[in-house]
């Protein structure tokens, strides 16, 4: 087994014919989401992506404005990721806030990280998540929105 950007799972080698298995291990997500003023046809970037229950995923979010200009959150007094059933729902995680869990990682991207302690116990379906970003001004905008689908896992 090899293990880089890739993840070489298997490799059987009968005497003919040969048969492989590669699969990628993905490990991150990458979003780049724009930051839209509300007379556009949507005014936050619905984003999907999904997970196998129990494992690990590094979401990175780049924000940029309707010009497709990098916005600097830099500055942001709070950049906040909650996951739930639905909108209606408490969340399940949250990240950011006071709650920690979201880092910097450019002048205009943040990122977090999912572990396997945190989606082990969602029962496999459909999520919604939100991100947004407060200002020091204290300005709220929701930069990204969408579902997270959760997939059983097989190996526990």
């Amino acid at each position: 087994m090899v293990i880089s950007d890739e993840m070489v799972l298997g490799e059987l080698r009968p005497p003919r014919p040969t048969v492989c298995f590669r699969a990628v291990a993905r490990r991150e997500v990458n979003f780049r989401v724009r930051w839209r003023e509300c007379g556009m046809r949507e005014c936050t970037a619905r984003e999907n992506f999904c997970i196998v229950q129990g494992d690990s995923l590094r979401a990175i979010i780049s924000v940029y404005d309707q010009d497709r200009e990098e916005v600097d959150i830099q500055d942001a007094d709070s950049i906040r990721w909650w996951l739930a059933r639905s909108v209606r729902h408490e969340p399940v995680i949250r990240k950011g806030g006071v709650d920690g869990g979201i880092n910097l990682g450019g002048p205009s991207v943040f990122y977090f990280d999912l572990f396997p302690a945190e989606t082990a116990p969602l029962a496999p379906g459909n999520y919604y998540h939100e991100a947004e970003v407060i200002t020091r001004a204290g300005h709220v905008y929701t930069v990204m929105m969408g579902n997270l689908q959760v997939r059983p896992q097989l190996i526990t």
